[in-house]
């Protein structure tokens, strides 16, 4: 049991860390692209998105990160 409890800490600093809003960031942009793909079959509109989500998301994410520092 001790070994389970560490690698369930050890996934969690991994994947969620210091910064959980990267994490839901990640898995929202892979639930919009599943959806888009499954419901509209828009493989150029993914191909297209998915970087840019990603980016505004990381864009978001730091300037979030500087106005709580500027505090």
């Amino acid at each position: 049991m001790k070994f389970v409890r560490g690698f369930g800490k050890f996934l969690f600093e991994f994947f969620i860390g210091d910064t959980p809003e990267l994490f839901v960031l990640g898995v929202a942009v892979l639930a919009i692209a599943s959806a888009l793909l499954q419901f509209l079959n828009a493989q150029a509109l993914v191909i297209v998105l998915l970087p840019l989500m990603v980016f505004g998301g990381v864009l978001g994410s730091v300037l979030l990160e500087r106005r709580r520092k500027s505090r």
